[in-house]
């Protein structure tokens, strides 16, 4: 019979701000972001999407909302190196209104892909960029932009959620944890046991691949 698994390590509220680990993903995510620095192969590793706000919806309202978004969360408030990641107390993610009044439809989709692709600034800046262009007649195009070494499509979902209701002025509860307090448990848990069975599954699995 097999033996019962090892308990797992507890998630539990550490330190937030300061320096951190990245995880085994954010180290492979690093390697790549370094590896893809020439060649027009900036943005590869960028989260991008454009959307045309509907009428009645405040664009303006919306970025002022990104700062308390990073507030909330610790990720766009990091910035990464060789060594790791730093959460900072306060880092404004980088935010523009653009006047794009007498714009083309050809020169604003030039601008979105311009602006989805351009390099991040990891080192020293935010991890999300937010571009508002305003058009003649009160059409916005509003621009979102945030690194994968910060985020994913699955936490996309839960900063949109929280960016609306921050726009909307509507109260949120404190979050349990950090993406910080997640590395640490998972370091906890491949130094373990579990680990050990991971590695030596995988090593087993991979056995003889080229």
């Amino acid at each position: 019979p097999l033996d019962p698994p090892a308990p797992l390590p507890p998630l539990v509220r550490g330190e937030i701000l300061g320096e951190h680990p990245l995880s085994p993903g954010q180290e492979a995510l690093w390697y790549l972001e370094q590896s893809t620095s020439a060649g027009g192969t900036e943005g590869v590793l960028h989260i991008a999407a454009a959307a045309r706000l509907g009428a009645g919806v405040d664009g303006a309202a919306l970025l002022r909302a990104a700062e308390a978004l990073a507030a909330r969360h610790p990720a766009l408030r990091t910035t990464f190196s060789d060594l790791g990641q730093r959460v900072h107390a306060g880092l404004p993610p980088d935010v523009e209104e653009v006047d794009a009044t007498g714009w083309s439809a050809v020169k604003l989709d030039a601008a979105l892909r311009r602006e989805a692709r351009r390099r991040l600034d990891l080192t020293r800046g935010s991890p999300l960029r937010l571009r508002l262009f305003v058009r003649p007649g009160g059409e916005q195009v509003l621009l979102f932009v945030l690194h994968h070494l910060a985020g994913d499509f699955w936490s996309l979902a839960v900063l949109l959620r929280d960016w609306a209701a921050l726009a909307g002025k509507q109260p949120l509860p404190e979050l349990p944890v950090a993406y910080t307090d997640f590395v640490r448990w998972q370091r906890a848990l491949l130094a373990g046991p579990a680990g050990e069975r991971l590695e030596s599954f995988w090593l087993d699995r991979l056995r003889g691949a080229p």
